[in-house]
């Protein structure tokens, strides 16, 4: 009867139940406009290097404000920052939309828009990774993240298939309407979580080298932790390359394979049953399996994929290939983020996600602007060999530095 209760107990929990509800009404919203932005653009502007720069700008504010942004929200109520960022992104989409019905829309406006959404997104992720140790106790933090990454590859599944056919009969612009409407969901579902705030920072960040010393904290002790540091490497090196892995395979299965709107959402919704049933598994792995022999083994599934990806004669082989692929990623992740919520004291949980994550996100504005220049001199499929080809020393350096012998957050020597 007791295992059960504890089996149960996240589920009855009302904070984490309506956390876990906005994140996952906003993910849906969020994978409709993965597929049907870059859609929108290649319609408008029919270079795939405008596409690039856009989802550049997206990430680019992890660059500029993403180790400030951990430290003050080491000091802030975590709460209310996601909800100001649900709204800030629900305005800025919407605004895409409202200039839409006016014939209005202009490729600097959805930099602006993209640009907006990226400070939106730094600070709502960095909190809401912050935030989930206060949510549910630490020994179920691997199942709470396996629920809140499962329902984002649930979302990934459905968003992509809806948002195709949505493309088709009511517009990109309209569409996007529809992301925009998902913050504001999110926004009422997280004010209703009942969170005491806690000043986690003793030290007030009001003067700049206040600022800069907290940071300095946060890095140290990331960089000290030889396991974390080993992951933050793999992780920074694995973004650069696959940042633009997504517009690789749209247009890859766009002008090789000949896939329609239609069938590219279904491609991307059905691919993504890999990454659900990843995070899916991941939740029972972590604890059953060192995180070492976790990570490698799928960082080499990863590998091997990918390689498979630019050969593949048909959508249903592209697929397959996909699916392995997402479903490695979520194992991945979620072992790399348990072990981190898990080994961070709660006084240095903002300022160290926000280290970690901006590093590995600033790599993807240039990893993405790359991607564009590849696909104008080379081609989608050449880009996707090249990108499998650069990927693969990420399993050698696993081995090299001793991740493989990772248990339970320390490398054995």
């Amino acid at each position: 009867m007791t295992n059960k209760k504890k089996e149960t107990s996240i589920i009855l929990n009302k904070n984490f139940l309506y956390f876990w509800l906005g994140q996952s009404i906003s993910n849906l919203g969020s994978s409709i406009t993965l597929l049907v932005l870059p859609l929108m653009i290649l319609d408008m502007t029919g270079s795939a290097f405008q596409v690039s720069v856009v989802s550049a700008l997206m990430i680019a504010p992890y660059a500029i404000i993403g180790l400030p942004a951990g430290v003050y929200l080491d000091k802030w109520d975590r709460k209310k920052v996601m909800l100001i960022c649900d709204l800030l992104r629900f305005f800025s989409f919407s605004s895409l939309t409202v200039a839409g019905w006016f014939d209005a829309v202009h490729i600097f406006h959805i930099y602006i828009v993209g640009l907006v959404s990226g400070i939106g997104m730094v600070f709502h992720s960095i909190a809401e990774v912050s935030i989930l140790p206060n949510l549910v106790e630490k020994k179920l933090l691997g199942k709470a993240n396996s629920y809140t990454y499962g329902a984002s590859n649930l979302m990934n599944l459905i968003g992509p298939s809806v948002g195709g056919v949505l493309y088709t009969l009511i517009g990109g612009l309209n569409t996007i309407g529809l992301d925009a409407l998902s913050y504001l969901v999110s926004f009422i579902l997280l004010s209703l979580i009942s969170l005491e705030h806690k000043t986690n920072c003793k030290t007030k960040p009001k003067v700049e080298k206040e600022v800069k010393k907290l940071i300095t904290q946060g890095f140290k002790y990331l960089w000290k932790e030889r396991t974390i540091r080993s992951m933050l490497i793999i992780i920074t090196f694995m973004n650069l390359i696959v940042a633009p892995y997504s517009l690789y395979t749209l247009v890859f299965a766009k002008e090789e394979l000949g896939a329609t709107p239609e069938l590219l959402g279904f491609l991307y919704g059905i691919a993504s049953l890999g990454g659900l049933a990843g995070s899916l598994l991941a939740g029972k792995w972590v604890v059953k399996i060192p995180f070492g022999k976790l990570i490698v083994a799928t960082i080499l599934v990863e590998v091997i994929s990918r390689f498979f990806v630019p050969f593949v004669p048909t959508m249903v082989y592209l697929l397959v290939c996909l699916t392995f692929v997402y479903g490695a990623t979520a194992v991945v992740n979620i072992a790399i983020i348990t072990l981190r919520q898990t080994m961070v004291p709660e006084e240095l949980q903002g300022r160290v996600n926000a280290t970690f994550r901006t590093i590995v996100f600033s790599v993807q504005p240039l990893g993405q602007l790359i991607g564009g220049y590849l696909l104008i001199k080379v081609g989608a499929q050449w880009s996707l060999l090249l990108a499998a080809m650069v990927y693969s020393p990420v399993l050698l350096f696993a081995f090299l530095s001793g991740l493989y012998k990772v248990n339970e957050g320390v490398i054995e020597q």
